[in-house]
């Protein structure tokens, strides 16, 4: 007899916001021939049933991304697929979800919130002996703190067109990520202010299409170091430090113009 199929709905779905939609069908494949595991290739690759990465019949963004088989005869395998979705985007358009928010990064600073710089002191009793010409004096010396400083942050997910695949995904990660921009970005903002922080991209159709989320990190006073001569008899900075031999704003990150990932 020649091999039959009968699909049918499974009897429970499910839906997460951070899933999305998540179905079961079920495959009937009867008088399937071969002898053990061979009913289960024979099973997959017969015309009628489902092949990885199609789409549900009741909603398009969910793609089969699992088959398990179970033998349920002799000649009849049962295959249960699996449909979901990668994450809670909608495939299906191109608008962008723009996320923006901020987060926050260590920094050691020598002031106070007011920029005042931090001082302490301390009076050495005159019986001071581990250097007697300190002995009846007071010196003061400067002080480094840790701080949390938030920075905006700007996330954009999209789906992008077949241009774009494995490999460019590849390319831009290794042009963008860890740069910052070089020319003025999204209109307004100054150049050397934005931080790739990552471009990450997932397919839920075998690699036809990808979502790609990009991140980027905001500093309003550049990605530049600010670098200032430290006394090292009080740490603090000299109140007569020049400008770029005793304190320089130094580059520490590449520059590469945005353009080219087109999220302006």
């Amino acid at each position: 007899m020649e091999p039959t199929i009968d699909i049918k709905d499974g009897s429970a779905a499910r839906y997460t916001s951070e899933r999305g939609w998540e179905f079961e069908r079920i495959v009937m494949v009867y008088n399937v021939t071969g002898t053990g595991q061979e009913k289960f290739v024979n099973a997959k690759t017969m015309p009628g049933v489902p092949a990885m990465y199609s789409v549900h019949p009741a909603e398009p963004i969910a793609n089969l991304k699992s088959m398990e088989f179970s033998q349920i005869d002799t000649d009849t395998v049962r295959i249960v697929l699996s449909y979901r979705q990668n994450s809670y985007v909608d495939y299906t358009s191109n608008e962008p979800a723009i996320e923006i928010g901020s987060s926050v990064s260590q920094v050691e600073t020598n002031t106070d919130k007011l920029g005042e710089a931090i001082t302490l002191s301390y009076d050495y009793p005159s019986t001071y002996t581990k250097r007697t010409d300190y002995a009846g004096q007071t010196h003061e010396q400067g002080g480094m703190v840790s701080k949390l400083t938030p920075q905006q942050t700007y996330t954009v997910t999209k789906r992008e067109g077949s241009s774009v695949d494995a490999d460019k995904i590849e390319e831009w990660n290794r042009t963008y990520v860890g740069k910052i921009n070089s020319n003025t970005w999204r209109t307004y903002y100054a150049p050397r202010t934005w931080l790739c922080t990552g471009i990450a991209g997932s397919s839920s159709d075998g690699g036809d299409h990808y979502i790609v989320r990009y991140s980027f990190q905001y500093n309003p006073a550049t990605w530049a170091a600010n670098v200032v001569f430290i006394d090292p008899n009080d740490g603090k900075p000299p109140d007569d430090l020049v400008f770029d031999t005793g304190k320089k704003v130094v580059q520490v990150y590449d520059e590469v113009s945005f353009a080219g990932i087109d999220l302006e």
